[in-house]
Order: C-alpha cells, then sequence, then structure tokens
C-alpha cells in the first residue's frame, strides 16, 4: 500500500491509482469509495469546578479539533491529593456533575472527550475545590427557666487543722487535675511573692498550699501566703463544670483569717471575657470565742468559706478561673494584721459534657456540638 498524508481529518476522499513505466503512465483507475480521516479528540480545556454537597459542579470547554468525527461523550475525572481513590461522572456536554465526593476533602478535575476512535489525552487538572455543606444539627439542646440559680456562701469555723468531710484527693479537684497554667498580678510582696507554692518543698503544687492532706492546713508560715490586692487566673485545660469552690485560711496565732474576695469566670466560647460569680460576703470570726491553742501556745483559728449554688452548677464551659483579692487594710475591711493568710483554693466540678445553667433574666443554653461539620470549620 501506498501511505497518503496531510490530509484533512473529517474530509471525505476518494482515490484513484495510475503506473507507470518507462514508455509513461496508464490513464487512472475508477475512483475509490470515499475514505474520511479520523483520529481521537483534542483534550478539553478551562476545566473549573464549583462545590456541592458531596458533589461539584465541573465545567469544560469543548476541544476545537474532534478528530474529525463527532465527539460521543465526555469524561470528568475527581482526583483527591493523598492519593485516594479517584471519581469520575460522565455526560454528553459542559458541566458534568460529580458525586460522591467526600465533604471536606480536597479534589482537583480533568476532562477527557471520546469519539468513535477513542478518547483524547486528559485535561489540564483545574484549580482545588473542596465539597462543603452546612453542618449537621447540634444535639443534647436544653435550657432552664431563669433567675433560679443563687450562690450560696456557707462559713465554717475550725477547731483543727482539719475540716471533718471535706473531699479526698481525686479528679474533682480541677486545679490539681487540670491546670493548664495560673498567673498573678498586682502587688509584689506582703507575702505575695510566696504565692503560687513557690517555696522549694512544694514547688509543683499550686493551688494546695500546703503539705498536708486536702483540707488540711499547714503548721508553718510556709504554707499560707497573704494575697493582699492581688488577682489570681486559673487556666483550665478542657471547658469544666465548676459545682462548689472552697478557701482555707488561717495562720499559727490569732487573725488574718477573715475572708473576702471576689470569683469570676471566662467560658470556652470567650476565654478572655470574666464573669463576676459571686462576690463573697466577708467572714471574720471572732477568735476571743475560739481560744484553740497551738504547739507555740497561741490560739490557731482556722476558716473555710464554700461557694455551691441553689440549682445545678456554679459556671459551665469554664475556661478559666479568677480570684481577685481586694486590700485588706484596717479601714476597709478591718482584718487583723492587715490581711489573711490563705492556705488552700479548691475548685470542685467535672470535665467534658456540661448542663445548663440559668442567671440572672437569662439561661445559658449548652449542646453537643455537631461530629459533622459539612466540611468546613
Amino acid at each position: 500500500p501506498i501511505t497518503v498524508t496531510g490530509l484533512a481529518n473529517g474530509t471525505a476522499y476518494t482515490f484513484s491509482a495510475t503506473a507507470t513505466n518507462s514508455v509513461g503512465a496508464s490513464s487512472a483507475s475508477s475512483a475509490s469509495s470515499s475514505v474520511i480521516p479520523l483520529t481521537v479528540p483534542g483534550a478539553p480545556t478551562a476545566v473549573s469546578g464549583v462545590s456541592g454537597n458531596t458533589q461539584a459542579v465541573v465545567s469544560f470547554t469543548a476541544p476545537t479539533s474532534n478528530g474529525g468525527a463527532t465527539i460521543t461523550s465526555y469524561t470528568v475525572t475527581a482526583t483527591p491529593p493523598d492519593g485516594g481513590a479517584a471519581v469520575t461522572a460522565a455526560g454528553s456536554a459542559s458541566p458534568i456533575t460529580v458525586t460522591g465526593l467526600t465533604n471536606g476533602t480536597t479534589y482537583t478535575f480533568s476532562a477527557t472527550a471520546t469519539n468513535s476512535v477513542g478518547t483524547s489525552s486528559a485535561s489540564s487538572a483545574s484549580s482545588s475545590v473542596i465539597p462543603v455543606t452546612v453542618p449537621g444539627a447540634p444535639t443534647a439542646v436544653s435550657g432552664v427557666s431563669v433567675n433560679t440559680r443563687t450562690v450560696v456562701q456557707t462559713n465554717y469555723l475550725s477547731a483543727n487543722r482539719i475540716f471533718s468531710g471535706v473531699q479526698a484527693v481525686s479528679n474533682a479537684d480541677l486545679l490539681q487535675t487540670n491546670l493548664a497554667s495560673v498567673s498573678r498580678t498586682g502587688a509584689s510582696y506582703s507575702g505575695n511573692r510566696y504565692f503560687l507554692a513557690e517555696n522549694p518543698r512544694n514547688p509543683a503544687d499550686l493551688s494546695r498550699l500546703t503539705n498536708g492532706s486536702f483540707g488540711e492546713l499547714g503548721g508553718s508560715s510556709n504554707d499560707y501566703v497573704l494575697p493582699n490586692q492581688v488577682t489570681l487566673t486559673f487556666v483550665l485545660k478542657l471547658g469544666s463544670t465548676i459545682t462548689s469552690i472552697r478557701t482555707f485560711a488561717g495562720w499559727r496565732d490569732t487573725g488574718r483569717d477573715g475572708q473576702a474576695y471576689t470569683v469570676q469566670y471566662s467560658v470556652v466560647s470567650d476565654p478572655t471575657n470574666f464573669i463576676t460569680l459571686a462576690a463573697i460576703t466577708r467572714y471574720n470570726p471572732d477568735e476571743s470565742n475560739f481560744p484553740i491553742i497551738n504547739n507555740d501556745g497561741q490560739t490557731n483559728p482556722n476558716t473555710m468559706v464554700e461557694l455551691t449554688s441553689s440549682s445545678g452548677p456554679l459556671a459551665v464551659n469554664v475556661a478559666a478561673i479568677r480570684f481577685v483579692f481586694g486590700n485588706y487594710d484596717t479601714n476597709t475591711n478591718a482584718f487583723e494584721n492587715g490581711g489573711t493568710g490563705y492556705r488552700e483554693i479548691d475548685v470542685i466540678g467535672s470535665t467534658g459534657a456540661t448542663t445548663v445553667i440559668a442567671g440572672n433574666s437569662q439561661a445559658t443554653l449548652t449542646f453537643t456540638a455537631p461530629s459533622d461539620n459539612g466540611g468546613a470549620s
């Protein structure tokens, strides 16, 4: 056979042949039947995608060359970047919807064209597209009526350094088990430099300022502090529910056992905005009615203030809790010796699931976040 080149695909041709010898050329043969040169189409161009819910609508421009034969179909391929399984879809024209994609996964798209001869090479890949949809609905939604929560303050005076009935050390004390960081602002002396257990005997204990058991007051001046004009902020690792707060105070001799402070907290959704939980009523008992003799022959009263809620927890979704200690001078609070010797702070509660808490003319609604974010934050 003889190959004739330079023909135009898609154009009909007939062919005739002549024979030539030394004398000359023969007459032409009869014409052949019509023949149309064909090939596969060119590749589509300008491929782009628009994301949807587990799908994408892919548009493209048809190739300028159909290879001489009508293009019968197009195929779009969605490829994830991590080597996962590709997803394909076919259609007769642009656009083509590719379904079965995973929300939140990045895909690029390419397209091919097919005619009676075969399939073109793939187009250049599109820009990345991420299928998304709205998130799933929150669950476990609940609420309570307003004005149902009251912070209850209970005051205790002890003849001993151990308060009977205090809770044992456990995961309930968030400042022992769930503390991320702690900071102090305010005055830098008058005992304040010893706060946060900065004495070498107990350097890791940031809230229980004693070498004794939970709720047991120490017997040394190194086991208490005078946080006058000081603010202490305890940042928790996880959003927590607080059910009660206990503060212990006392001294080796008379005085410095009266308590007065403000408690504030912030929530996970707004961790830097602190809300006042309670400004406790000043508790300063008369030690003359409580003659306790310690090893030095001096009276040794100890106090505990406990905060609880009249209904439900004190606070939920807590990111941080803050204690604001004022200036305990004799004109303002009439505390003995100009200050209170705080020995221990306990914040009792739990992490994880929270419940609803009511406030003044409002209710805080809590819920469980949906497991499906729809592919977007």
